[in-house]
């Protein structure tokens, strides 16, 4: 096999990669552009989604959004990890995917503290 035709099979590839990835990131810029938040989970039902009062809310002094990755520290000296689906204003408390595909509603009053990890659309607000 000759060394030349391997590398041109090899920068062929990566550039459809890079194509994969550019148009990926044109999809979510236009969802973030559009107000649609995309989470990929078997977890969330249609009565999830129903029950959220608002996808955008404040916590204390931070700003969140549905689609925020955070982890939560409890009282009871737990913790929890997940992405946010939403808000219940009434209840004063948030749904949380956790990485196991399952919704928990958390509230407010058992929390200790909580740190954003990963906001969502970060990658977005350079452009």
């Amino acid at each position: 096999m000759d060394i030349g035709y391997l590398l041109d099979i090899l920068w062929m590839l990566f550039a459809i990669s890079v194509i994969g990835y550019l148009l990926c990131v044109f999809k979510e810029k236009y969802y973030l552009w559009h107000n649609k938040i995309l989470i990929d989970s078997k977890g969330i039902t249609e009565e999830h989604i129903n029950e959220i009062d608002t996808n955008y809310f404040r916590v204390g002094n931070v700003e969140m959004m549905a689609g925020d990755e955070i982890k939560i520290y409890f009282n009871n000296k737990s913790k929890l990890r997940g992405i946010v689906l939403g808000a219940k204003i009434q209840e004063n408390s948030l749904l949380i995917i956790t990485p196991k595909d399952t919704v928990e509603m958390v509230e407010l009053k058992n929390i200790k503290s909580f740190k954003i990890i990963n906001k969502y659309g970060k990658l977005f607000n350079r452009f």
